[in-house]
C-alpha cells in the first residue's frame, strides 16, 4: 500500500476524498465501452463493474483510459474477485449511473483512470471472508415478483424492470448471433420457473455470464435476479426476460425463501412423466407386506398413492421381444420424443421456442414391464421403475448395445424366481393405475421369499 493511502469501507466514501483505497468483491460487470468525448473529440473507454464490502453496502465503479487498458482489466478480472481499488474518486451520482448500471446503495460511484489509478487483486486469503457476499441477494424480499403476475400482465410489463427468485429449469447452448449491425454477440438462454409457474425465458447476451449460466444445474441452482428487464416476444406471443447492464445475479442464495424453492423445485418441476420421475422413498421405509390380490383391492379402496412389499415370481419379463424398451423423454413436458426427429413436438412445450435440440431437454430411459404372480392372482403390467432398471441392466446405451444372448439370459435370471418386489402404486379413481416396481432382489436361500409369503 503507498504511503498515506487511506482504507475505507464503502459506506464511509465521500467526494472530496483522496489518496484512498477500498476493498470489495465484483458482483457484476460491463463490457467496455468505447465513447467520443464531446470536448476534445477523442475516444475514451471505460470499464464499468460493481462490488460490494458488506451485505448492506453495494457501489458502482467506472475505469476510463484507453481500449488496451480497459480491456485487459475486463479480461483479467471475474466476477467473484476480490479486489483493491487504489486512488479512486467520489463522484455523486446525481442518478445518471442508476440508469446504465445496477442501483447501489450509496448516493456516490467510483472512477478509476489509467494514470494515476491501481486495480489489484485482493490479499487471496483475506479475501475469503467477502465471499459469502456473493450469495446475498441484493434486492430486499418484497421486492420480488411472481412469474405468474408477468405472464398474465399481457404486454403491461415489457419495459419495466423487475427482482426474481428463481430455480433454473432448462439450460440452452450458448450460441453466437450476428446482430443486425454486423458485430457477433454470444446468446445464453435459460427457462427459469418459480412456484406459481413453470417457465420463463430469461436471454443472457454477455459472454462471461454466458459460461457461468453454463455450470447452472436445474432443479438445483436457485437465481435472484435484481433489474431483469422485461420484454415482449413477438415471435413466441409471451413475455421475456433479459438480463441487462443493471442487473446482478446472485446464485443459491442464502435464504429461506431459496431454500423453499429449491425443495419445490426437486418435487414439482415438470421433468419426464410421473410415472417414470416419481420420487421413490427410502426403501427402508416400504415395510408393508401385501398380496397381489390385496393390492389390487387397496387400490380400489383409496385414491391415493401408498407403497407394498411382494414375495412373488415374475411371471412376465419380455426384455429380448420386439417392443420398444427404450423411450426417449422430454425433460420439459414428459411427452414422448419420436426417435426420427430428437425433437419435443408438443406445440406447448417450452422446448420448441427455437426447434432446436438440447442435452438438458431429451433424455432416455429404459421402458421394461413385467408382470408378477403369486398364489392370489396376477399384477399385469407393472413398470421397471428407471433406477431400478438402470442398476439391473446398466445404462441405456450399455443395455442397447447387449446380444439377444444377453438379454436372455438376463431375462431368466428372474423369471418364474422367488423375488421380494417392493412397489409404489397411484392409485386415482379418475386415472388408470399404476404399478411402479421400485426395487427387485431374488438372492439368497429360497426360504428367505417363501417363508414370508402372506396367505392374503
Amino acid at each position: 500500500m503507498n504511503t498515506g493511502v487511506m482504507k475505507l469501507k464503502l459506506n464511509s466514501i465521500y467526494p472530496g476524498t483522496t489518496n484512498i483505497l477500498v476493498v470489495g468483491i465484483i458482483i457484476a460487470k460491463q463490457n467496455p465501452k468505447v465513447i467520443v468525448s464531446k470536448q476534445d473529440n477523442k475516444e475514451k473507454s471505460v470499464f464499468s463493474f460493481t462490488i460490494r464490502d458488506s451485505p448492506e453496502d453495494v457501489v458502482n465503479i467506472s475505469v476510463w483510459g484507453s481500449n488496451d487498458y480497459t480491456r485487459h482489466l475486463y479480461n483479467d478480472f471475474k466476477i467473484g474477485d476480490v479486489v483493491d481499488l487504489v486512488n479512486s474518486n467520489v463522484i455523486y451520482n446525481m442518478g445518471i449511473k442508476d440508469k446504465y448500471m445496477p442501483k447501489g446503495s450509496s448516493p456516490f460511484y467510483l472512477t478509476l483512470n489509467e494514470i494515476s489509478s491501481q486495480m489489484l487483486l485482493h490479499d487471496v486469503h483475506d479475501s475469503l471472508k467477502y465471499k459469502y457476499l456473493l450469495r446475498i441477494p441484493t434486492c430486499p424480499r418484497h421486492m420480488y415478483i411472481n412469474i405468474e403476475d408477468i405472464h398474465s400482465s399481457g404486454k403491461e410489463m415489457s419495459g419495466k424492470f423487475c427482482c426474481l427468485l428463481v430455480a433454473v429449469r432448462c439450460v440452452k447452448s450458448t450460441k453466437l448471433i450476428k446482430t443486425k449491425v454486423g458485430k457477433e454477440a454470444f446468446l445464453k438462454e435459460i427457462i427459469v420457473m418459480d412456484k406459481t409457474y413453470p417457465t420463463l425465458v430469461v436471454r443472457i447476451w454477455d459472454k462471461e455470464l454466458s459460461e457461468k449460466a453454463a455450470q447452472w444445474i436445474p432443479k438445483k441452482t436457485i437465481l435472484s435476479f435484481s433489474n431483469l428487464f422485461l420484454e415482449w416476444d413477438v415471435f413466441k406471443r409471451s413475455m421475456t426476460a433479459v438480463v441487462s447492464n443493471k442487473t446482478i445475479i446472485t446464485e443459491d442464495p442464502i435464504t429461506n425463501e431459496a431454500n423453499d424453492l429449491k425443495k419445490y423445485a426437486n418435487t414439482h418441476l415438470t421433468g419426464l412423466s410421473n410415472k417414470f420421475n416419481i420420487n421413490i422413498p427410502n426403501l427402508s421405509t416400504i415395510t408393508d407386506i401385501m398380496t397381489c390380490k390385496r393390492v389390487l383391492v387397496k387400490s380400489n379402496e383409496i385414491s391415493r398413492q401408498f407403497t407394498a412389499i411382494l414375495y412373488a415370481i415374475v411371471s412376465k419379463f419380455n426384455i429380448d421381444g420386439l417392443s420398444p424398451l427404450v423411450l426417449t423423454k422430454c425433460n420439459l413436458c414428459g411427452m414422448n420424443v419420436n426417435s426420427t426427429y430428437l425433437m419435443c413436438l408438443n406445440p406447448e412445450c417450452t422446448s420448441n421456442f427455437e426447434m432446436e435440440t438440447e442435452s438438458y431437454e431429451l433424455e432416455s430411459i429404459l421402458n421394461i414391464r413385467l408382470s408378477i404372480t403369486d398364489s392370489t392372482g396376477t399384477l399385469e403390467n407393472c413398470i421397471l421403475h428407471h433406477q431400478v432398471a438402470t442398476k439391473i441392466f446398466n445404462e441405456v446405451n450399455y443395455f442397447q448395445n447387449m446380444s439377444l444372448n444377453q438379454k436372455t439370459e438376463l431375462k431368466w435370471k428372474y423369471l418364474f424366481t422367488n423375488c421380494m418386489i417392493k412397489l409404489m402404486v397411484t392409485a386415482h379413481s379418475d386415472e388408470k393405475l399404476t404399478i411402479l416396481v421400485v426395487d427387485i432382489e431374488n438372492e439368497g436361500p429360497i426360504s428367505k421369499f417363501i417363508s414370508c409369503i402372506p396367505i392374503y
